[in-house]
């Protein structure tokens, strides 16, 4: 890519935390990014998923538009990444640079498969989702109506795996209480990495809002509780209810 004024938009691959910035040198600065040569947020936080990027005239014109940005609301950035880039793709891959793992010491989901927000319209497949998985089912749906999500997606809290078959999973976070109030994967689509994703996607979002730590509940001795385990979390007991509490510590890294 030439040189010129751009303002561009990272993001973690969980496609939740943001970082808008300006440069001259877009590749390069790129590059700098994901070798942690740039101090600061990015590198705290390991953001280095080029998602959007919009070049100027001049520089002067570039630091105007990427203050603009900054000030606006989350939502507002996402409907602006989506119009450019709506599978939230690494766009450094078109300067040459190899392709980032969907999270360092995580797994990289398939090909054409992406981990986005969670929006209105992803609300009835999230239902079917929920209503077709063979752990953790509900005893009455009512617990989980469509009222239900939108708190979550309005807060920019839930997310959803997706590939070319439409809505493949999906997760949120209670912020209210620090915990997880979902995650879920379709059960013809489980072990494609999918459940991972959703997880380190929704773990990014609590340590970046910084949360000490995510609590869950779910049935013992359970796949479920496996995969919790595995991924880091810890047990802290199983209540009157009979469902286990696992606890995620996000101040240890």
């Amino acid at each position: 890519m030439e040189k010129a004024p751009c303002v561009y938009i990272l993001a973690k691959a969980s496609h939740s935390t943001l970082y808008t910035g300006v440069t001259s040198d877009l590749a390069g600065r790129i590059w700098q990014h994901r070798e942690g040569l740039v101090p600061g947020f990015t590198k705290t936080y390991g953001i280095k998923r080029l998602v959007w990027f919009e070049t100027h005239e001049t520089m002067e014109a570039a630091i105007v538009r990427e203050k603009r940005i900054k000030r606006w609301p989350r939502a507002w950035k996402y409907d602006l990444i989506h119009g450019q880039n709506p599978t939230w793709r690494d766009l450094a891959e078109d300067f040459g640079l190899p392709p980032l793992p969907l999270r360092e010491g995580g797994s990289r989901l398939e090909a054409g498969m992406t981990v986005r927000p969670a929006t209105p319209s992803d609300i009835a497949a999230m239902q079917g989702i929920r209503g077709s998985v063979r752990e953790n089912r509900l005893s009455d749906p009512q617990l989980a109506s469509d009222s239900a999500y939108v708190p979550y997606i309005a807060s920019g809290s839930m997310w959803v795996a997706e590939d070319a078959s439409g809505i493949v999973g999906f997760a949120a976070i209670d912020m209210a209480t620090a915990s997880v109030w979902a995650l879920f994967v379709d059960p013809p689509a489980e072990g494609r990495g999918i459940g991972r994703a959703l997880l380190d996607t929704l773990v990014d979002y609590a340590r970046a809002q910084g949360l000490p730590r995510l609590t869950l509940q779910t049935q013992a001795d359970s796949r479920a509780a496996r995969f919790y385990r595995e991924a880091g979390w810890i047990e802290r007991g199983v209540g009157d209810d009979g469902q286990l509490r696992i606890e995620l510590d996000l101040t240890s890294g």
